[in-house]
């Protein structure tokens, strides 16, 4: 429900902005919203696969970065000082 709250406001900005341009309406901008939130959608989808097929319950709260440059590239531990 708050995800769709955020997507409204960000079209609802998004709209206030581009009314200098006069050619998108405010669905356009609701639809940029909304392909915009997809990535951050798919991280929690497949975030939810790995936890209910865990079978450990203790799961690093690093996971949920999974995938992240760090998580996948650089591999930095949470003690090193570029760790994001």
């Amino acid at each position: 429900m708050l995800g769709l709250v955020l997507i409204t406001f960000l079209a609802w900005y998004y709209h206030l902005l581009g009314k200098m341009f006069k050619e998108y309406k405010y669905s356009d901008w609701f639809a940029l919203s909304i392909i915009t939130q997809v990535p951050q959608i798919m991280n929690y989808v497949v975030f939810l696969v790995l936890y209910y097929t865990s079978t450990n319950a203790d799961l690093p709260f690093s996971l949920l970065s999974y995938a992240s440059i760090n998580q996948l590239i650089l591999n930095f531990t949470p003690e090193h000082n570029l760790y994001t």
